[in-house]
């Protein structure tokens, strides 16, 4: 930051874009950082937990997808996925559904984070420190 260092006697008016730019870009990497990045429901992994934020896509399998239950703000989780990897079998609204990688992949999602696990990966690292 040594655009601030630089005008200790004026006002900082023409600095103000840099600032603005420099603070969205920190917010957002909290943000990704605090919650995961956003990302296709297809590259969840078994077991973890997320937020639906869009359903992207047009014609009757986005609206198909609408009607199964995959609406923003919705949480979803990847029960888990076929041998080779396709179909993946997910739980929304309490029950479970299975989704080819390609339809998966319309449907952006959030991570959460899962307080269980951290919380036993905090347990695990102070056992071992013991």
């Amino acid at each position: 930051m040594k655009w601030l260092k630089d005008d200790h006697d004026g006002p900082w008016i023409g600095h103000w874009p840099m600032l603005v730019m420099e603070i969205e870009m920190l917010f957002q990497e909290a943000q990704d950082c605090a919650e995961g990045a956003e990302r296709p429901l297809a590259e969840l992994n078994p077991e973890e937990r997320a937020v639906i934020r869009e359903v992207d896509g047009s014609g009757p399998m986005f609206v198909r997808l609408l009607e199964m239950g995959f609406v923003p703000g919705v949480h979803v989780k990847m029960i888990k996925r076929a041998p080779l990897g396709d179909p993946l079998e997910l739980q929304l609204h309490g029950y479970h559904v299975s989704l080819r990688r390609a339809e998966a992949g319309q449907i952006r999602v959030l991570p959460q984070v899962n307080e269980a696990a951290v919380e036993a990966g905090a347990m695990n690292e102070a056992e071992a420190a013991e």
